[in-house]
């Protein structure tokens, strides 16, 4: 009699494994799932080319204390536990903080947030490129004529 305990147990178990839905429709494992994520457009990326963005950019790494020169990656589509759709990753050329990456994440051609970049974010394996922040400085205007009244000579 002892032995045959455990099997109304382990019946009993077995059939409550198999069951993926509890009465009344409720159900035990989920059946749907999220729709995939929108593709990302490319309309608004962030332009390394546009003053604005390059303003951003020159902004974030002054507050995070970089020095130049500042070297930035492409815009490429941010890892899926991004709220924000595009990165750019940042570092420093000086040798002393080469080392230190960052992730600023844009929205609709706007900066976000920036933080420390992680291993998810792969900015380790990308390329890097200065940062033209020339492009922040206006261009000299050419000294403009002066106007004035001429004095005629009366002899």
């Amino acid at each position: 009699m002892r032995r045959l305990l455990p099997l109304p147990v382990m019946l009993l178990l077995a059939g409550c494994g198999g069951a993926t839905s509890l009465p009344g429709g409720l159900s035990i494992i989920p059946t749907t799932t999220q729709p995939p994520a929108a593709p990302v457009s490319s309309a608004v990326a962030p332009d390394l080319s546009s003053v604005d963005v390059i303003r951003m950019v020159k902004d974030k790494a002054d507050e995070l204390k970089l020095l130049a020169p500042l070297l930035v990656s492409a815009p490429d589509a941010s890892p899926s536990i991004n709220i924000e759709p595009w990165m750019i990753c940042l570092k420093s050329g000086a040798a002393e903080q080469a080392r230190r990456l960052y992730v600023l994440l844009f929205q609709d051609g706007k900066l976000k947030t920036a933080r420390s970049a992680a291993i998810l974010d792969k900015c380790e394996e990308r390329s890097f490129a200065p940062l033209n922040v020339a492009a922040l400085t206006p261009p000299a205007k050419a000294p403009a004529k002066a106007r004035g009244h001429r004095r005629r000579d009366r002899n």
